[in-house]
């Protein structure tokens, strides 16, 4: 029973900072390898810096990140 738990212990994916599951190429019951991707993370705490011409400006918006 004691092998079974940490077998389970073994099984859980935890993340080194807050973030969101951006792809998951993954799925229930599959088998992996030891550092085999099969997720791609995006950190919560992202930013974007982009250079625009003045005349793109009006074709620019804010999005919201639960879009």
């Amino acid at each position: 029973m004691e092998a079974a738990r940490q077998n389970l212990q073994y099984t859980t994916v935890t993340a080194a900072q807050p973030g969101r599951v951006a792809r998951l190429s993954g799925s229930k019951g599959e088998y992996i390898e030891a550092g085999q991707a099969v997720a791609m993370f995006v950190p919560d705490e992202i930013w974007v810096s982009a250079n625009f011409k003045e005349t793109q400006l009006a074709d620019c918006a804010p999005v919201s990140p639960l879009a």
